[in-house]
C-alpha cells in the first residue's frame, strides 16, 4: 500500500511504514504525463505485466530472509517482504536492498518525546481555550 502525505504521518502509522521523502522536481526538469492513450506506453505497460506475471509463478520467497544487524524490532517487520522479494532476484540485488534498507531507516527519526508532549500539549490548549487567566495566588 501507498500513502502520501503533506506533513507527517500518524506515529503508529509511520512507525509501520517505510518513509519515502518526495521532493519537488527543479523548474528545469520536463515532465511528461502518463498518457493512456499512448500506444507505446501502453505496450511497455503490457510488457512490464507480463514480465511480472512471469516472475510471480515462478518464484519462491523466503518468508524469513536475513535482515542486517542494523534493522531490528519492527523496521525489520517493515523491510522484510522487500527484502524478500530482492532476494528472489539474486544476492547482488538482495545486498543492493539490504544496502538501501539500512540507508533509508537511518535517515527516518522518529518524532522526539519531548516534541510530541508539546505538540499534545498544544492541541489540548487550542481545543480547550480559556478566555480569561486567574492570577495566580
Amino acid at each position: 500500500m501507498a500513502l502520501a502525505v503533506i506533513g507527517s504521518l500518524p506515529l503508529p502509522l509511520m512507525h509501520r511504514s517505510i518513509v519515502i521523502r518526495m521532493e519537488r522536481a527543479p523548474e528545469t526538469a520536463t515532465l511528461t504525463r502518463f498518457d493512456e492513450l499512448n500506444p507505446d506506453i501502453m505496450h511497455d505497460c503490457s510488457t512490464v505485466h507480463r514480465e511480472v506475471m512471469r516472475w510471480a509463478r515462478q518464484c519462491t520467497l523466503d518468508l524469513n530472509p536475513p535482515m542486517p544487524a542494523e534493522l531490528r524490532n519492527r523496521a525489520a517487520d517493515n523491510w522484510r517482504v522487500l527484502l524478500a522479494v530482492a532476494d528472489s532476484f539474486g544476492p547482488e540485488w538482495g545486498k543492493r536492498a539490504r544496502e538501501a534498507a539500512v540507508a533509508m531507516s537511518k535517515t527516518h527519526q522518529d518524532e522526539d518525546f519531548a516534541v510530541l508532549l508539546l505538540s499534545d500539549i498544544r492541541d489540548i490548549f487550542n481545543r480547550h481555550p480559556t478566555s480569561t487567566v486567574s492570577p495566580a495566588r
